[in-house]
């Protein structure tokens, strides 16, 4: 992927795929896209750096989630914070210089893969605020789904995302703001709360393991050790309460 930045803030006339480019912006990064065009004010000084895309969509998934994924996807200008913009603009200036040692390089090269990821991921953050109360509310409508769900299947986002007439990334968005848990961790425990209405009723044939099985959980061992750390009890401990 491609990542552009404007080294001396020439502005007037710079146009990514006909936008405006803000200041301390970063540009033409869009993952989605294979051709950006770039109209450049002249006597401007644009630096443009590679950086590797599959190492970047995995940083991002692996440390940011879905509010810095989502906008590499969809979003191809991005105004970031005057430090993370300087820090990254003297990286790839940096990248671009002829007397650079291989080895400096390949360590600015991952150091741009992160600076760019945390301006993006911290101009993310400002806009976050506005959505806070609606997915609060979002997230109290899953809880409440699943206690009231007779579903003897484990629920997913996709259930999830139907009924709740809503879509992935919002719901992802909306589950990681409201408890810090990311949507992977958030609908395990889902499923565990699922098992355990399923241990404290009564309606299952079978033992502990095929309940489990039922809400996808193949691995036993993993399974208890969810469950315990969940409710503070082991799987057979609840079966007992009946």
């Amino acid at each position: 992927m491609q990542i552009a930045i404007e080294l001396n803030q020439e502005l007037e006339l710079h146009l990514v795929k006909g936008e405006r480019l803000p200041p301390s912006a970063f540009s033409g990064f869009q993952v989605s896209s294979s051709e950006i065009f770039f109209s450049i004010t002249p006597g401007a000084s644009m630096c443009v750096g590679s950086l590797p895309k599959d190492h970047v969509r995995s940083l991002a998934g692996e440390i940011y989630g879905e509010p810095v994924l989502e906008r590499l996807h969809h979003q191809n200008v991005c105004q970031v914070k005057p430090a993370h913009f300087a820090r990254m603009a003297q990286t790839l200036a940096r990248g671009a210089s002829n007397d650079v040692p291989s080895q400096i390089c390949a360590a600015d090269a991952d150091d741009a893969v992160l600076s760019f990821l945390e301006g993006i991921d911290q101009s993310a953050r400002q806009n976050a605020p506005s959505l806070a109360y609606k997915n609060v509310d979002l997230v109290r409508d899953v809880v409440a789904l699943t206690h009231e769900s007779c579903s003897d299947t484990a629920l997913t986002i996709s259930d999830l995302t139907q009924t709740l007439f809503t879509s992935k990334t919002v719901l992802s968005v909306a589950i990681r703001q409201a408890t810090g848990l990311s949507p992977l961790t958030f609908m395990r425990n889902v499923r565990l709360e699922q098992v355990r209405k399923a241990l404290l009723s009564g309606s299952h044939s079978g033992c502990v393991g095929d309940v489990a099985l039922r809400y996808g959980f193949p691995n036993r061992g993993h399974f208890s050790r969810y469950y315990s750390d969940l409710f503070g009890e082991l799987p057979r401990e609840t079966l007992m309460k009946r």
